[in-house]
């Protein structure tokens, strides 16, 4: 063989997608599923606070308020 030439990867997907894995689309997979999993862990953390922020809330003394009409002049 006397001439050699560059080919692209991708190329040997398309031609021969059972001999050849793209790893690129793996590893986006796993970075996806991964800010997937850890945006979940987020969002039920975040819930939990705002829910125990508001039995809190709920459990102060209520406030009353003053008015011109609780008291006779």
């Amino acid at each position: 063989m006397r001439e050699v030439s560059t080919i692209d990867y991708k190329w040997l997907l398309e031609v021969a997608p059972h001999f050849y894995q793209d790893n690129k689309v793996q590893i986006i997979e796993a970075r996806r599923n991964k800010e997937i999993e850890d945006l979940t862990k987020f969002e039920t953390q975040t819930k939990k606070k705002v829910k125990a922020e508001e039995t809190k809330s709920k459990k102060k003394a209520p406030v009353f308020t003053v008015s011109d009409m609780d008291f006779d002049a």
